[in-house]
């Protein structure tokens, strides 16, 4: 059938056509008038790698679509849902208690949990670590609030998960730790009863005094390795400079005479400068004074004539 011939059985069918397609149409929007509103939120998490404690890198290593495939079982989880309906405080509403009683089966909070199950859908990304929670309900802020709370508990979950782990793991190492330290508590008891028995086993009071005595013989080995490198360097200091020792610098004796000596010094140069000038005065003074003769100046010291 060629194009042209399509055409023309549209052309003699289009009253058929558009009833079908007026009759689809009219359909849809009554079933659209008809069906509850539904209100759609996502809350996303970010699902990380376990970092290696004994790499120095920050980074967290890519995640296997097997890791994804877990955090999304765990999302999808009853203990997921029944940690939501907690969060949400749902076995307190009035509204979930009356249904659960016309039509519920077992505890209120399981099956509040499976209900809550039908309605939230997990989307895990393609491309990335990033997982989508999904939440369907005819109420907005209901469903918003779905979407939060499932993620809130997702975290609290695998956390929790963890430290359980990390209990277990330690409850093993103390089970561990105690059976070898039985074990060396017997071997410690099997290793004395044979000391005893072949008599190589000292009392503990010998060995407390010999272990203070060998303690008082390190410490002065010690004390008299110290005196002999400080008495070397003393030496080697004294040799170069003996004014710069330590002992003389604080020595009192000698920081008096020190102190003696600048002031006996400081009296020499006083007493050098006065006497001085006195004795030029008077040689310049004979020199400038003719009629002055011998006669005279015996004299006037009081010497006999010659």
């Amino acid at each position: 059938m060629g194009s042209q011939q399509l055409f023309l059985v549209l052309r003699a069918r289009w009253r058929f056509a558009a009833r079908v397609f007026l009759a689809v149409v009219a359909l849809v929007v009554l079933v659209t008038l008809i069906l509850p509103k539904q209100y759609l939120a996502t809350a996303t998490v970010v699902v990380q790698g376990k970092a290696d404690p004994l790499s120095n890198s920050a980074a967290y290593p890519a995640l296997l679509p097997s890791d994804i495939a877990t955090q999304v079982d765990i999302i999808e989880s009853r203990r997921v849902a029944q940690r939501a309906v907690k969060l949400l405080k749902l076995d307190e509403s009035r509204e979930f208690k009356e249904q659960w009683q016309r039509h519920g089966k077992g505890d209120l909070v399981g099956w509040i949990a499976d209900e809550l199950q039908k309605k939230v859908t997990v989307v895990p990304s393609k491309e990335s670590d990033v997982i989508g929670i999904a939440a369907k309900w005819g109420d907005a802020k209901f469903a918003a609030a779905l979407a939060n709370a499932w993620a809130e508990a997702y975290i609290d979950t695998n956390i929790e998960l963890k430290v359980d782990s990390a209990k277990q793991y330690a409850a093993w190492f103390n089970d561990q730790s105690r059976t070898l330290r039985a074990d060396l508590e017997a071997k410690e008891k099997r290793l004395a009863d044979f000391q005893n028995a072949a008599g190589i086993v000292a009392t503990d009071d010998k060995l407390d005094v010999e272990n203070a005595r060998l303690q008082e013989l390190s410490t002065e080995l010690v004390a008299v390795q110290t005196q002999s490198q400080q008495s070397q360097s003393r030496q080697r200091q004294a040799r170069g400079d003996a004014e710069s020792l330590p002992e003389v610098l604080q020595s009192p004796v000698i920081a008096n005479l020190k102190a003696s000596l600048a002031t006996a010094e400081a009296r020499r140069r006083d007493m050098a400068t006065n006497y001085g000038r006195t004795i030029r005065t008077t040689r310049m003074w004979r020199r400038r004074s003719p009629g002055c003769t011998s006669e005279s100046r015996r004299k006037a010291r009081g010497s006999p004539p010659p």
